[in-house]
């Protein structure tokens, strides 16, 4: 997989494609693998390894400041539904 530059990354999304692509396909393979390392490692090292290859995957395509950023941004979304949930 080839890096790809942060300034060739369009800003907008289609989030209908977005949500079919992490469904149908990012999300049944990860939930195999969990599935798989969970038989071999605690949760919380099974944990650490997914948010790891997470990571890895995000550094190797957009470089560590972009992966570190996007991190950043997931993280803040999932406190405002964490936040919104609490209201």
């Amino acid at each position: 997989m080839a890096t790809i530059p942060t300034d060739q990354i369009p800003e907008t999304e289609d989030k209908e494609r977005v949500n079919r692509l992490a469904r149908d396909i990012i999300a049944p393979s990860l939930h195999r693998a969990i599935a798989h390392a969970q038989d071999q490692a605690p949760i919380n090292e099974v944990l650490s390894a997914t948010a790891n290859a997470y990571a890895a995957v995000l550094v190797q395509m957009v470089g560590v400041g972009a992966a570190a950023k996007l991190m950043a941004a997931h993280a803040e979304h999932l406190r405002a539904r964490a936040d919104a949930k609490d209201a």
